[in-house]
């Protein structure tokens, strides 16, 4: 039972930041406030500028998309494994696979946080780390 807690305990934090991640994005993309360049006139360029890869959209759109689907991604994730060990505890404990993706997927996050982030995403990827680990090496079955 202890296992299922964690996954549930290591589920949120992810899915508290992919939500409030995807929301920040969603007013932003309307009137920029949050994750968005201090510089107003770099936004501005960033409208102006097309990527080298194709000239179909510009850099503000590009930045706009990428963090929705960011923020989608995390949230999904953390959904799953939320969804998982809230009603589907049996077929999670069943699958290694999918318990130990867990916390190679948190641990991502954590060297994305510290490499490109900043403290609260580090903070949170590091929780959902922990917690994921831990309930990933409990041997199946432990009814405490």
């Amino acid at each position: 039972m202890i296992q299922k807690w964690l996954f549930v305990a290591g589920a949120l934090p992810l899915l508290a930041l992919g939500v409030l991640h995807t929301l920040y994005i969603f007013f932003d993309a309307m009137k920029p406030r949050r994750i968005v360049p201090r510089d107003r006139e770099l936004i501005d360029k960033m409208k102006a500028s097309t990527l080298r890869l194709t000239n179909e959209t510009d850099m503000w759109r590009a930045w706009i998309g990428f963090n929705y689907s960011h923020g989608l991604g995390v949230t999904t994730i953390a959904g799953f494994y939320l969804y998982m060990a809230l009603f589907q505890f049996e077929a999670l404990q069943a699958l290694p696979i999918i318990q130990y993706a867990a916390p190679v997927l948190a641990a991502c996050y954590v060297i994305l946080a510290w490499q490109y982030w900043f403290k609260i995403p580090l903070i949170g990827a590091t929780l959902s780390l922990v917690l994921f680990a831990a309930a990933a090496s409990m041997p199946s079955g432990i009814g405490l």
